[in-house]
């Protein structure tokens, strides 16, 4: 064994137990923030909508949309892309992305299991886009009125306060 052996054992050892103090920290500012982002979505979170929507013909289904900054950011993403594609800019591509990320949209909104994105992907690769485009649009009108008519009742309820 060389003089070089133990020197080398013990930067591995220290090298182990930074490791693993890393860690450890890195976990426990992790819970840190959970614990935050939790106690901000039970004190101030964004608000739950609750509706039905008439997708098509005599389907009326449930639609339920926690109204974060993940769903607005994904709504305007989707309404840029669409914006794109109806006006004739939009790649081959980007078509098919932008149905699969309103497949996706649905899919989450819709308070059914039945409705999966799978399921609305088919509808795009057997109808085309504006199919897709009419649900959605659909779908966001009934969540857009359920606000609406919240922010109407307590409208009403602060006047008669």
């Amino acid at each position: 064994m060389s003089d070089q052996e133990p020197v080398k054992d013990e930067i591995a050892e220290q090298a182990g137990e930074l490791i693993l103090e890393a860690d450890k920290q890195y976990q426990e500012n992790r819970a840190e923030q959970e614990a935050f982002l939790e106690t901000v979505a039970q004190e101030e979170g964004a608000e739950v909508l609750e509706t039905t929507c008439n997708l098509v013909g005599d389907y009326t289904v449930n639609i339920k949309a926690k109204l974060s900054g993940d769903i607005m950011d994904r709504m305007g993403a989707l309404d840029n892309r669409v914006e794109r594609i109806d006006a004739g800019e939009a790649r081959a591509y980007e078509i098919s992305e932008t149905a699969d990320a309103v497949a996706q949209l649905l899919a989450d909104v819709i308070d059914d299991n039945q409705y999966t994105k799978e399921l609305f992907y088919t509808v795009y690769e057997s109808e085309g886009m504006d199919p897709l485009g009419i649900m959605l649009e659909r779908a966001f009108k009934s969540l857009k009125a359920e606000k609406e008519r919240r922010e109407g009742v307590a409208d009403g309820f602060r006047k008669n306060a």
